[in-house]
């Protein structure tokens, strides 16, 4: 035997084209075009590759199974590797052959910020939020929000509002991996709301009338005093009992005195005072300045630098007026010293006094408001205060007849140099720490409230 002329002709050599392996995965976007790595084309060639064009998924959804690539055309490798297209061949497009995969894309949903006014129910719509990632003609209308803080006895502060439950036209959320972000739901009372948020005390002050005054004082124990509306005010005027046919004056003293007989019914307290001092055989009368004196004119004395209204020409007291001593029950009372009284105790003349304003008064919509100004010296060692709150808001409670439950604006219980007592109504504190103002109270009387607003002076 021998070969024959090695050629075409007489030596012809058929290649048949290699079947490619197939399989194709991408993230969903809403269509089914498979592009870039979407496919993957193996060869079976050493290192040849292949590119292509024109693929597509048999379906766009996640959910959707046994998709496959139901069409593509094989090109010459773009990577220098040699592969031509021709030499090979697609095999059946099927599941089997050419199985396809399309996973979730990322969804961002972001609930908004949102405020509310304490003792209301919080409007949370379901289009308060923003969202990022939605694909081609997928739409998302509404989302579900949750909130500790929707309630209307929720207590003031924040609270995470919480999404869920995306929906609209065309949107499958299983073609979607949702990440909801928390929005925050701030309870504010409303006193801020409607007159500015968390303004000062004392500009407050400034445009209302005092409702309420209390007074502070520095003490070493839980013994408080408070001025009540009967006890705000200068001291009453002092009755002198003894009448002047008891006492013995010298007549050096009557000469320069100018007297008026006394009227039979009671007069008015006289506005002009002056300092005068009376003396008789056994007991010295001092009337001060400042202090009222029952009469019915004013009275000058020639002993004084202060002027007075010219009276009409007084009759003066015989000097041999017989000497009478006084009686036990008509023992002369002398005027009270210039000083505050309050519920019959003595305030340091160092100390001041606090405020308490009613601002608002509650309604089953509103929260009240009170607030209550306390001097810088309260929050020195040793030092506390108490005050009662109005009697408007403290009769709440018996006219309801419910108890009163009074916490912090947190929620939280009162710290423990801060006490109310639910029958007198009174707060009282026996020592303030350093740097507590201002601080909120929150009084819940049945369905109603009354936010408690501390603050130091000055704030």
């Amino acid at each position: 035997y021998q070969l024959p002329s090695l050629d075409a002709l007489n030596a012809a050599v058929t290649i048949s084209q290699k079947m490619v392996s197939l399989s194709g995965s991408k993230t969903y976007d809403g269509g089914v075009n498979l592009t870039g790595s979407d496919v993957s084309i193996s060869t079976g060639v050493g290192s040849e590759t292949l590119s292509y064009s024109g693929a597509t998924v048999s379906a766009k959804d996640v959910t959707v199974s046994n998709k496959y690539i139901d069409a593509i055309t094989l090109e010459n490798a773009t990577d220098g590797s040699g592969g031509l297209a021709g030499n090979y061949q697609l095999p059946s497009l099927n599941v089997l052959n050419a199985p396809a995969e399309i996973e979730p894309t990322q969804l961002i949903i972001q609930a908004f910020d949102e405020v509310k006014i304490y003792g209301r129910n919080a409007v949370l719509d379901e289009n308060i939020f923003g969202i990022r990632g939605l694909q081609a003609e997928d739409q998302v209308m509404f989302v579900s929000f949750q909130s500790d803080g929707k309630s209307t006895n929720a207590a003031l502060g924040n609270y995470d509002i919480v999404p869920s439950e995306a929906r609209g036209p065309n949107f499958d959320p299983k073609n979607y991996d949702i990440v909801y972000l928390y929005g925050a739901l701030l309870v504010e009372a409303s006193p801020f709301e409607q007159k500015t948020a968390l303004v000062s005390i004392e500009s407050v002050q400034n445009r209302i009338f005092l409702n309420q005054t209390s007074s502070i004082q520095s003490v070493d124990t839980s013994t408080f005093s408070t001025i009540t509306p009967t006890s705000i005010g200068p001291p009453p005027p002092t009755f002198i009992n003894a009448t002047p046919t008891t006492l013995a004056v010298p007549p050096s003293v009557l000469s320069t005195i100018p007297f008026i007989p006394p009227t039979n019914s009671v007069v008015a307290p006289s506005t002009f005072t002056v300092p005068l001092t009376l003396e008789t055989d056994s007991t010295s009368i001092s009337i001060l300045e400042d202090s009222q004196v029952l009469t019915s004119k004013p009275a000058p004395s020639p002993a004084t630098t202060q002027e007075a209204t010219p009276t009409p020409e007084p009759t003066p007291i015989p000097a041999t007026t017989p000497e009478v001593n006084p009686t036990p029950e008509s023992n002369p009372v002398p005027a009270p010293e210039a000083s505050t009284m309050q519920n019959s105790a003595k305030v340091p003349e160092s100390s001041t006094g606090l405020t308490v304003d009613l601002v608002d008064s509650p309604d089953t919509t509103t929260v009240g408001l009170i607030t209550v100004t306390v001097p810088k010296e309260t929050t020195s060692a040793g030092t506390g205060f108490s005050f009662e709150v109005p009697q408007e808001i403290s009769s709440m409670s018996q006219q309801q007849q419910v108890s009163v439950e009074v916490t912090l604006e947190t929620g939280e219980p009162l710290p423990s140099w801060l006490n109310y007592q639910e029958e007198s109504g009174k707060f009282i504190s026996a020592s303030v720490p350093d740097g507590v103002f201002p601080i909120t109270v929150i009084m819940k009387i049945g369905s109603q409230q009354v936010a408690v607003v501390i603050s130091e002076k000055g704030e």
